[in-house]
């Protein structure tokens, strides 16, 4: 596990496609240090499971490439969770939804105080109130 111990919210300028168009803001969101999500406003949070990061030439969430979490609450902390039962169907899954690098660290988990603060500064987080609870399967 990987309990964050800071968080900072950061306010950058991407273009999509690079040549084309005024370029846009967007947050990026960093755990200790990590960058965790690179366009928070490009992320389908409220989806079952969601890529954290988006492809920064084209502005879409990757095919094929994972970077895939799914957001569970328990008890007084908010924890992004693998989805471990959509890669254990076979072996293009496991490559399809496989959790972004930085889950090497460990799986991010963080206390609900601090993420209610991240989500003030990204409205585009789900609420507390509306996630579903961790429980086993």
């Amino acid at each position: 596990m990987w309990l964050i111990e800071k968080f900072d919210v950061r306010r950058v300028t991407l273009r999509f496609p690079p040549e084309e168009g005024p370029p846009n803001l967007f947050h990026q969101i960093f755990f200790d240090e990590v960058k965790f999500a690179n366009a928070a406003e490009l992320t389908s949070w409220d989806a079952g499971m969601f890529p954290t990061l988006v492809c920064e030439v084209c502005g879409h969430e990757p095919d094929g490439r994972g970077n895939r979490l799914t957001v569970r609450q328990s008890g007084s902390f908010v924890i992004f969770v693998p989805a471990f039962h959509q890669m254990s169907i076979d072996e293009w899954s496991s490559y399809e939804y496989a959790p972004p690098r930085y889950v090497a660290r460990g799986i991010p988990i963080l206390p609900a105080a601090m993420y209610a603060t991240v989500a003030d500064g990204v409205p585009d987080l789900p609420q507390i109130n509306r996630m579903r609870l961790l429980t086993g399967y």
